[in-house]
């Protein structure tokens, strides 16, 4: 195995792909028991494997984000505050780490009031908004998957590391999984982030043994119980969308 390792004694790609290899090279176990262990222990493995990348996909966000936003105070500055107000107006909540403060504030400010202040907020949330699409992409390529699955990977990472603890550490242990925590993540889309932690503790410990179609079930409910109207909103949309 290669020696390579950045900064701060953190494994680069490079070792964890000959970790990978080294795996999938492994000569065969000699007895039952020692098999059984194996698919156990590679088995915890696969489930530390998808947190530690979603941290790392959040955290590629959260860096492709604070790049974006200097590069638009600097734009700013310059005179180059062009920006789309209409569509930034329609970013979901929770989408591309734009935060609930800073939307409803660029949304309450009337039309034409454009002051340098209104114009910084402007460009720094169509940076934001740039800087998801250019994460989504990067992360896909990545992952292997289209950029709008790259898109929602990037939302749910975001959600389970910044917004819903207890969902990351189910997710680690094997108690929830990736398709799972969509779920959690589509069913809470219309909450704001206290509301989904409050989500995250309320459903924490009934995990187990919940099937697919219960979980949505609960979290659909206690999401109803938090926000009513927008949950309503969201369901009819989703039944006018399917």
């Amino acid at each position: 195995m290669r020696a390579g390792r950045v900064a701060g004694g953190q494994l680069d790609g490079a070792v964890i792909s000959d970790f990978a290899l080294s795996l999938a090279e492994m000569p065969s176990a000699r007895t039952d028991v020692a098999r059984i262990d194996r698919i156990r222990a590679l088995e915890d493995l696969k489930f530390v494997c998808v947190v530690a990348q979603a941290r790392t996909a959040a955290e590629f966000a959260a860096s492709q984000r604070a790049k974006a936003v200097s590069r638009g105070t600097v734009a700013c500055a310059g005179g180059a505050a062009d920006v789309e107000r209409d569509t930034i107006r329609t970013v979901p909540e929770g989408v591309g780490g734009v935060a609930d403060a800073e939307r409803d504030a660029i949304r309450a400010v009337p039309e034409g009031a454009m002051s340098h202040g209104r114009q910084s907020a402007e460009v720094r949330a169509k940076a934001l908004r740039l800087a998801h699409r250019s994460a989504a992409a990067q992360v896909a390529l990545a992952r292997r998957e289209s950029p709008t699955r790259g898109g929602r990977y990037v939302g749910l990472a975001e959600i389970l590391v910044h917004e819903m603890p207890l969902m990351l550490a189910a997710l680690e242990v094997g108690v929830l999984n990736e398709r799972r925590a969509e779920i959690i993540a589509r069913e809470t889309a219309c909450l704001s982030r206290a509301q989904r932690l409050t989500v995250d503790y309320e459903i924490a410990g009934q995990l187990e043994g919940l099937g697919d179609r219960e979980l949505e079930t609960l979290v659909r409910s206690i999401a109803y119980r938090l926000e009513p109207e927008a949950a309503t909103a969201r369901s009819d949309r989703a039944v006018r969308d399917r």
